[in-house]
């Protein structure tokens, strides 16, 4: 079996949930060819999966590039294209019909009231009808070589979503710091970071009287990242794919989301031990209780 599916969203959470369909399918159907298309975080994801057999950067490719690559996707022979969401461009469902996999097109959707992992759970079900599925699989995401040794005791945080609406603002990161030190003053906090907020970084180290803070840079290394998730004690973390690293790892996450049900129902962390703090706003994450994330801290810091 022939299987691609996209990925060029850019989104890391996203991937990370793919991971269980490619658990599902490797598992039962070890010589089966899956690859995917990628756009900025989940290249270098999806490069670091030795079960994908190829990935192709997919983003902002004109028509004739998207020609090109759909005539060599054809030449493959794909059994299945699969697309997580509706497909509503132009140029990529021109992609899929000039592709032409064997069996079509496959869309995989949720509702509000299920959680995004279903949509892979689905796809397993309907792509192996013969297996039994009872419940969606769990997130795989391959270990990386530990480079350096972690305070297996320390906390993550980390301050920032994808936009400012899901990241912390600088007074509610050094409050919340401030009150972490406070409460377990010898425990170290690692900081996580990309380039662009490393500005934001350097005021929290200036402004902070904590010495237990060591800055982490993540830039283009999905590895330090998952490593990182994978040894520390705690991880605390607006609404982004960290919620989903540290549940593939079962590390206890504290999640900051805004106030949406639906949202929450979607993407909640499926680890066993984590805790979700809710803004007072709709919009944003902006003027959540601090004290209910230090209190949440001391709930799962024993496990």
């Amino acid at each position: 079996m022939k299987i691609l599916f996209f990925s060029h969203d850019g989104k890391l959470g996203d991937a990370i949930l793919h991971t269980s369909f490619v658990k599902g399918i490797k598992e039962r159907l070890p010589n089966a060819q899956l690859f995917c298309t990628t756009a900025g975080a989940t290249s270098q994801f999806w490069q670091r999966d030795n079960r994908i057999s190829k990935s192709w950067v997919f983003n902002k490719k004109n028509l004739w590039e998207t020609i090109k690559f759909a005539w060599m996707l054809r030449s493959i022979k794909l059994d299945y294209i699969i697309a997580w969401n509706l497909i509503r461009a132009e140029k990529l469902r021109f992609l899929c019909w000039l592709a032409n996999p064997k069996y079509g097109v496959k869309i995989y959707t949720i509702s509000d009231n299920e959680h995004a992992s279903q949509k892979e759970w689905k796809a397993l079900c309907n792509l192996l009808p013969d297996e039994l599925f009872l419940q969606p699989i769990p997130y795989d995401i391959p270990l990386p070589k530990l480079a350096r040794k972690w305070d297996k005791e320390a906390i993550l945080l980390n301050c920032f979503g994808n936009d400012e609406r899901r990241s912390l603002l600088l007074n509610e990161a050094l409050f919340l710091i401030k009150e972490i030190n406070r409460v377990m003053p010898k425990v170290k906090i690692y900081l996580t970071y990309i380039d662009r907020n490393q500005d934001f970084v350097k005021k929290i180290i200036e402004r902070n009287e904590c010495k237990q803070i060591e800055e982490v840079n993540c830039q283009d290394d999905i590895d330090r990242l998952v490593s990182l998730c994978v040894h520390v004690k705690v991880v605390i973390t607006p609404d982004t794919s960290i919620v989903h690293l540290a549940s593939t790892f079962n590390c206890p996450v504290i999640a900051i989301f805004k106030k949406d049900p639906i949202l929450i129902t979607n993407w909640a962390p499926k680890s066993s031990n984590y805790i979700i703090v809710q803004s007072k706003q709709n919009e944003n994450i902006h003027g959540f209780s601090i004290e209910e994330v230090v209190k949440s801290l001391h709930e799962l810091y024993k496990y």
